[in-house]
C-alpha cells in the first residue's frame, strides 16, 4: 500500500476530495495508509520509478567517478543527496525520520537556497505526524496541504541537485563554488 505520507498518497487524498475515487485511511503494518482502487498501481508505479531512478542516479554516479578528471568532493554529495531524495520522494513510505539521512549531508550542499528550503521542510515533516494525526486519518486537508508543500520543497531541492549533478560541467572548483 501507500503510506499516508508520501507523495503518492496525497495524490490519493487529492483524487479523492475530486471525486475522483475513494480513499480511506487505514493501519498496515503499523503505520497509516491508504485503502482506494488508485493505491495498488500507484505503489507499484512507486516501486518500479523507485529502482530505476536509484539506477540511474547510481549509474552516473559510477561514471562520473570513472572519468579521468575527477569529480569534486561537492558533486559527490550532491550525487548522494539526489539519490537519498529521489528514494524519499519516489518511494511508497516517507517516513519523518528519512529527513534525518538528509539533514546529515544538508550542511554539505553549495546552495543555500537548497539549505534554506530543506530547513523549511523539515519541520513541515514532523508536523502532521504526530501532531495531526487525527486529521490526516480522516483524511482533512490540512496535513496533506502541509505534506504537499513539503513535498514540492524537498522536488524543487531534488531538481536542483539534479541539475548540479547531471549538467556538471567540469570547471568548478568546491572551494570556489557560488553560493546560490
Amino acid at each position: 500500500g501507500l503510506e499516508l505520507e508520501a507523495p503518492f498518497a496525497g495524490l490519493v487524498v487529492f483524487g479523492s476530495y475530486l471525486g475522483l475515487t475513494d480513499a480511506l485511511a487505514m493501519v498496515e503494518y503499523g503505520s497509516l495508509g491508504l485503502a482506494s482502487p488508485w493505491v495498488r498501481p500507484l505503489a507499484s508505479l512507486s516501486t518500479g520509478l523507485t529502482v530505476a531512478g536509484l539506477l540511474l542516479i547510481y549509474g552516473l554516479a559510477w561514471w562520473g567517478l570513472r572519468r579521468p578528471a575527477p569529480r569534486p568532493a561537492g558533486w559527490l554529495v550532491a550525487a548522494f543527496s539526489l539519490a537519498v531524495l529521489w528514494f524519499v520522494l519516489a518511494n511508497k513510505v516517507l517516513s519523518p525520520q528519512y529527513m534525518i539521512w538528509l539533514l546529515v549531508l544538508m550542511p554539505l550542499w553549495k546552495s543555500r537556497l537548497n539549505i534554506a528550503l530543506f530547513l523549511v521542510a523539515l519541520p513541515l515533516s514532523v508536523i502532521p505526524f504526530p501532531f495531526l494525526i487525527d486529521w490526516l486519518s480522516r483524511l482533512d486537508a490540512l496535513p496533506f496541504v502541509l505534506l504537499a508543500v513539503r513535498n514540492s520543497l524537498l522536488a524543487v531541492i531534488m531538481v536542483r541537485l539534479g541539475r548540479e549533478v547531471f549538467f556538471y560541467k567540469g570547471t568548478d572548483n568546491t572551494d570556489n563554488i557560488e553560493r546560490k
